[in-house]
């Protein structure tokens, strides 16, 4: 009986070396293939977002900065953008006005006028964002602030996605 698992060991070890020499000569796989579909809403709207940064900014310095951001609207519609965060906002800067040029719409947004809406086309826009602001004298609350959400848009009337988390 003790040389029925000897014999067992042999037959493996033989046939992995099999294995093993077969895929040396040339036997083996001879492609891989991954994927991951994504169901795609035809309603859907693409963002490449503008990332912001006013850097190291003191009391009382005003400043303006621009950046752009790519908008790709599948469907004619109104759509909502909002500025997010204006009570936190407001407790650093006394002015923040955002103007976003998106096509041949210009829009002004500050602490107090937080939401327009606008009619949109199919098609890609280039869309401009420029914030003019002014530090408050004595800024206080959170002073540090990392790419955090400040501009959404949405189909006018979809709320769902548009929490202020001031």
């Amino acid at each position: 009986m003790k040389s029925l698992p000897l014999l067992l060991l042999i037959v493996s070890s033989v046939a992995a070396t099999g294995v093993m020499i077969a895929g040396m000569h040339g036997y083996g796989p001879l492609g891989y293939i991954s994927y991951n579909v994504i169901q795609t809403n035809n309603n859907s709207t693409e963002i490449i977002p503008a990332y912001i940064n006013l850097g190291n900014i003191t009391a009382g310095e005003t400043g303006t900065v621009s950046a752009n951001a790519t908008l790709v609207i599948s469907s004619n519609g109104t759509y909502e953008i909002k500025l997010l965060h204006t009570e936190k906002l407001s407790k650093v800067f006394s002015s923040f006005n955002v103007t976003i040029s998106i096509g041949k719409t210009t829009l002004t947004l500050t602490l107090d006028h937080d939401e327009q809406e606008l009619n949109l086309t199919t098609g890609k826009y280039n869309v401009v964002i420029t914030i003019h602001y002014k530090v408050s004298d004595n800024p206080h609350g959170d002073l540090s602030v990392n790419n955090e959400p400040l501009l959404i848009i949405h189909p006018y009337g979809d709320h769902e996605n548009s929490e202020d988390n001031s």
